[in-house]
């Protein structure tokens, strides 16, 4: 695999705290910011697919998550 370098700015405070994330999980910051990225990027995929489902769900009828899941319960 390919691995890119990226430089990006970010206030003291925001370093400081992915410091100390990385060092209590003991991993590598840059791993940290990697793993942040993947996650960010995934949930953003989930709430996507979430809002065209309810769309979608909203055409069948159903107003809410609740409604979908007393309707599968």
């Amino acid at each position: 695999m390919i691995m890119n370098t990226i430089s990006i700015n970010i206030e003291d405070e925001l370093k400081r705290q992915v410091e100390e994330k990385a060092k209590e999980l003991q991993i590598d910051t840059n791993d940290l910011i990697v793993k942040a990225l993947h996650e960010f990027f995934y949930l953003t995929r989930v709430n996507q697919l979430r809002d065209d489902l309810g769309e979608y769900a909203k055409k069948q009828g159903f107003d809410s998550e609740e409604d979908i899941f007393r309707e599968i319960s």
